[in-house]
């Protein structure tokens, strides 16, 4: 919960105006504070985690482009082990490589678009202390 509330100041200057989240407890739990701060519904997809990805990577890749389509920022909550394939697949539709794939718990990939293009990512470390 506290890994969740830490996003609400990491997240929130950034306006989101949409949010989805894979269908687990535990990513509609980190969604949670962030939509109640921002007065926005969670959008659940359940192929924005292991299971969209153990059918197809395609069909994963497709899901966060539904969620992130129509708003100019979206924050997506999907589970570890999808983010670094999705992550790359749009990353390399757009000519960009990404040399350092983290995908520490609360961690956030930021992706910056113009439009359709996918102009660059940063990676914001967890919130949380380092112990």
């Amino acid at each position: 919960r506290r890994q969740s509330e830490l996003l609400v100041s990491e997240l929130s200057g950034y306006r989101p105006q949409a949010i989805s989240s894979a269908a687990p407890d535990r990513c509609v739990h980190t969604a949670t504070p962030l939509a109640q701060e921002l007065d926005l519904p969670i959008t659940v997809e359940k192929n924005l985690g292991d299971a969209g990805w153990s059918l197809s990577p395609d069909i994963a890749v497709d899901a966060f482009a539904k969620a992130t389509r129509g708003t100019p920022v979206s924050v997506v909550v999907a589970q570890g082990s999808v983010i670094p394939g999705v992550l790359a697949r749009v990353a390399g539709k757009n000519g960009l490589e990404i040399a350092d794939m983290r995908v520490k718990k609360s961690s956030t990939w930021v992706l910056h678009y113009k439009g359709d293009e996918l102009l660059g990512v940063d990676y914001l470390a967890s919130p949380l202390a380092i112990k």
